[in-house]
Parts: structure tokens; sequence; C-alpha cells
């Protein structure tokens, strides 16, 4: 085998790894990104909510409590669309 084979065939399984390191660091950057999209989303609501039974009244407040679960779905679910979780 000449010794130009060799340093060519190291070359590409270095570059595929590093390929592979990158994409799964991407991977890890989008579920970070995710997970604080949705926990800031949900800190939203909830200060939403507290402020409207606060501020309006108890019949807002409560439909505002009942419209925080969907309003959180939602939003997980653009945050899911823009940063797909699930794929690396």
């Amino acid at each position: 085998m000449d010794i130009d084979q060799v340093i060519d065939q190291w070359q590409i399984e270095e570059a595929l790894e590093r390929a592979f390191l990158a994409t799964e660091r991407l991977s890890v950057a989008r579920r970070v990104v995710g997970f604080f999209a949705a926990l800031a989303a949900s800190v939203a609501g909830v200060i939403g909510t507290v402020w409207v039974f606060h501020n309006v009244g108890l019949g807002l407040g409560l439909l505002s409590a009942y419209a925080l679960p969907l309003f959180v779905l939602l939003v997980m679910l653009g945050v899911e669309r823009a940063v797909p979780l699930g794929k690396s």
C-alpha cells in the first residue's frame, strides 16, 4: 500500500469524524435552545396569568389560567418547528 493512499485515507477519516462531532454539537445546541425557549414561554405564561388575576379580576384570570397550557403548548410547537429537537 502506498504511503500517499494511507495519508489520504487518514485525512478522509479525520474529516468525517470532525463533521460528525460538529453535527453532535449542533444537535445539543438545538436541544438547549429549545429547552430554554419552552422554559421562557412557561414563565411568561405564569407571569401573565398572575398579572391578569391581580389587575383585571377573577373572571378573566380564570380564562387566562385555562389558556395558559394551550399557550405553552403552542409556543413549544413553534419552537419545535423552528428548532427540530428530535433530529440531529
